[in-house]
């Protein structure tokens, strides 16, 4: 120790889970040069090669500790700055997590081929100034606002925008190339997160067009390809577009930061979750300033908040939608003598026309839709569990309650408010494999090729003359809470891709028909003030708390004692039964309690915790563990 002068804080992270607290190192004095924050290095601890991040150096003599061993090695690639381990931080304290969890994610394994491959981002190109000329002035005509946008890229501004998406085939990937273009132009680094990979093929082709190269990551791209795209995003000026697993990348200098059809995305990391992109963008937004977008159809609650609230900017389309759906309810369909609610008669005939003069037909199926659910056999209307009164579904071949887990037994109709056994219960089997099926005895050859069936939310991205989304009364069993919002984007998406007619069978509320009839945002309006009166998010923060023989109820009471909430003042909602006999509960607290509930779970998950029960901060799921 005493040759080496300079000592660095290591949070070793890697292989995972890292239970370690962060250590003090020595640094020889040839790494020295190399040891800043953020630089990746590889350690031992207690004789286990590891992985770890400098956190801070300073002087070897202020250290706690009279003897430090040497870190072996610097890795000549980049980590993160102060600034990205300042967001990680945060990140870490909002949700209660673990800093090397979220390390862990941020931070991918090399491929050291890779490596050899790093270039400097290109320049500005004639061919991105023609693309940029081509997109804007439709962008100014579509939408308000947008030159609060083009205003926020040139002069540097730390604004975040909430963008709802104009009607129109290909309006999507036109909008996503424009922002990439400002931030090329302007000197950004751009950062989109998606829930699927479902429009990558598209996008590289849009990007293409506007000669861009963007880099892809994502668990379906491989190794090579996720690290390949951490080192453009982490050096600066690239275009990442990547799902969740992005969301912690480090950015290197100014940076858009986009979310888009982001609703409910979240999942967990093996020891804590980190539960969804929208937040945790938001979160890195506020520390280290620049662009923030959040693109949908159309924006959910939280972003309806954030508009309230004054903090971001509304784009929303300039001009009425091109097209209005054609909307029949089960009742209007059985009026009109038509006996066939899934494929109505006229619907099978608008197939078949379309068919014979060679246009293209899609048939939209809930997500989720090939679940058997059941019906009463005397009104035919859903069975729910008389305890809970969550959704009953086919699991291990009998009736099951989603909520409680009944199973079996006997099941009263909520409302005909009869009794009936398990075996008296009508199946219910949708979904788009069972909708295929019914079109090979509806059609011919030449309707029956023309005609695509797919299931919401994983829609192929090409022109259909019409659309129609089947079973809309089968898309409102999830229990997140952005699940109506993610239903209505998954519509709005669906009629984007026709060109002559959209038809809706089924019915919704009636707000939510507004948004999806007129193109607009009645439906966040009336669910934000909803929630308000509900007390649920974003007006109070959520904590899911699961476990084992009563842990639950322990861990509830201990972080209502350790946020000192007055008695009253918080929802507890449960115990309820969970999965592999476990229980959950959810906590509902009022800020300011909310601003320490971090810390607090942090505290209590810990791996000297004395509690048995597992948390989860804001998740979006209120059924989940």
């Amino acid at each position: 120790m005493s040759q080496c002068l300079l000592a660095a804080e290591i949070l070793p992270f890697r292989p995972g889970p890292a239970p370690y607290p962060p250590l003090d190192y020595a640094v020889p004095p040839d790494l020295a040069p190399y040891a800043k924050p953020g630089a990746r290095v590889l350690v031992h601890v207690q004789a286990k090669a590891m992985e770890g991040l400098i956190l801070r150096s300073f002087p070897a003599q202020e250290s706690r500790f009279k003897k430090l061993k040497p870190l072996d090695s610097i890795f000549p690639v980049p980590g993160m700055d102060e600034e990205g381990i300042r967001e990680v931080r945060a990140v870490s304290e909002f949700f209660g997590g673990h800093l090397a969890n979220i390390l862990d994610l941020a931070l991918p394994d090399r491929v050291q081929y890779v490596e050899k491959e790093l270039s400097c981002p290109a320049e500005w190109s004639r061919q991105n100034q023609e693309a940029l000329l081509r997109l804007l002035p439709p962008a100014r005509q579509a939408y308000s606002q947008i030159p609060d946008l083009e205003k926020a890229f040139s002069e540097r501004g730390n604004q975040s925008f909430v963008w709802d998406l104009a009607q129109g085939q290909g309006r999507i990937f036109e909008d996503l190339s424009l922002l990439a273009l400002l931030s090329k132009k302007f000197g950004y680094s751009f950062l989109a997160c998606f829930p699927s990979t479902n429009l990558f093929a598209r996008l590289k082709e849009a990007f293409d067009e506007c000669g861009l190269s963007p880099f892809f990551a994502g668990s379906a791209e491989g190794k090579a390809e996720n690290y390949r795209a951490f080192l453009a995003c982490a050096s600066g000026g690239a275009q990442v577009l990547g799902t969740r697993k992005v969301m912690h990348f480090p950015v290197k200098g100014p940076c858009v930061l986009a979310d888009v059809n982001c609703f409910g995305s979240g999942s967990t990391d093996g020891i804590a979750p980190y539960a969804n992109v929208r937040d945790v963008l938001s979160i890195r937004h506020k520390v280290r300033g620049g662009i923030r977008i959040s693109m949908a159809y159309c924006h959910g609650a939280v972003q309806e908040k954030w508009l309230e609230d004054g903090e971001a900017c509304h784009i929303f389309p300039a001009l009425k939608p091109r097209l209005r759906p054609a909307c029949f309810t089960r009742a209007s369909i059985l009026e009109s003598g038509d006996r066939f609610l899934h494929l109505p008669s006229f619907l099978v005939e608008r197939l078949r026309k379309n068919g014979s003069e060679g246009k293209k037909s899609l048939l939209v199926c809930p997500a989720g839709s090939g679940t058997v659910f059941y019906l009463c056999p005397e009104c035919s209307s859903f069975i729910k569990c008389p305890s809970c009164g969550g959704a009953v579904k086919k699991e291990g071949g009998v009736p099951t309650c989603r909520s409680c887990r009944k199973k079996g037994g006997e099941w009263e109709c909520r409302k005909c408010r009869k009794t009936f056994p398990s075996a008296a219960l009508i199946p219910l089997t949708r979904g788009p494999e069972r909708v295929r099926q019914e079109l090979k005895d509806l059609l011919k050859d030449e309707a029956l090729r023309n005609t695509e069936v797919a299931v919401a939310g994983n829609l192929p991205q090409k022109p259909y003359s019409l659309v129609a989304i089947l079973d809309a009364w089968l898309s409102f069993f999830s229990l997140h809470l952005d699940s109506e919002t993610a239903v209505l984007n998954s519509w709005m998406e669906a009629s984007s891709l026709a060109s002559d007619q959209v038809i809706l069978i089924g019915e919704c509320q009636k707000e939510l028909l507004s948004s999806f009839s007129n193109w607009n945002c009645d439906f966040p309006k009336w669910e934000l003030q909803d929630r308000k009166r509900s007390g649920l998010p974003p007006f109070r923060a959520p904590v899911s708390i699961w476990g084992r023989g009563g842990e639950p109820k322990k861990a509830v009471e201990e972080v209502l004692r350790l946020l000192a909430v007055p008695s009253g003042k918080a929802e507890v909602l449960g115990p309820m039964a969970s999965r592999r006999g476990e229980e959950l509960c959810m906590l509902l607290v009022p800020p300011p309690f909310s601003a320490s509930l971090g810390g607090v779970i942090e505290k209590l998950s810990g791996p000297r915790g004395k509690l048995q029960a597992h948390f989860w901060i804001d998740p979006y799921c209120f059924g989940c563990r």
